[in-house]
């Protein structure tokens, strides 16, 4: 239940993302909340993923979301006082995937330039993902560049750790228990 509401939360975030599309960060975001009807556990009870999809109206073209909670919650001073969950959502749309990290509450550091987020897989040395904000300037997304590595090495790691800068609160790390992922889109 607590997935579907992040993804409800993110689905208000992305739907916020509006203006012309040019590129995939500014595309239509507004899957997410069709796609939550149909959100619910696949590939068994032993994986903490949620796969939903739903079709676009404008193209008649299936979209495809898989999201993870984390496992721990991030702290943060005044106003985001209170646990934040992170999550990792990865969606198909218009032919191209894209990996999306958001909180609950706070504030990710992400330059005009972009920036980077350094993840671990199981017990693999650290790699750094480039990382850009969405067009909305929203500062509580970020997408994760070199989607086709990421999703590569998810599909086999049982353990992610996720390491992001945020607003006045310096580095932190984001756990996820990622065993069971599929994804073939």
């Amino acid at each position: 239940m607590k997935q579907i509401f992040t993804l409800l939360i993110l689905g208000s975030l992305l739907s916020a993302c509006g203006g012309p599309a040019t590129d995939s960060k500014n595309a239509d975001t507004t899957g997410v909340d069709g796609a939550k009807k149909e959100a619910g556990k696949s590939e068994g009870s032993s994986t903490k993923w949620n796969y939903t999809n739903e079709v676009d109206k404008m193209t008649s073209k299936k979209k495809y979301f898989a999201s993870i909670d984390s496992d721990n919650q991030l702290d943060f001073e005044f106003p985001y006082d209170g646990g934040s969950t992170a999550s990792i959502l990865v969606r198909k749309q218009d032919n191209s995937n894209e990996v999306l990290l958001s909180i609950t509450k706070g504030q990710f550091i992400v330059g005009i330039d972009g920036g980077t987020v350094k993840v671990r897989f199981d017990d693999n040395k650290a790699m750094t993902f480039p990382c850009s904000e969405p067009s909305s300037g929203s500062s509580d997304l970020i997408f994760i560049g070199n989607e086709k590595k990421f999703i590569k090495n998810l599909k086999t790691a049982k353990k992610v750790l996720i390491q992001a800068e945020f607003y006045e609160a310096g580095l932190k790390e984001m756990e996820f228990s990622t065993a069971g992922f599929k994804w073939d889109h």
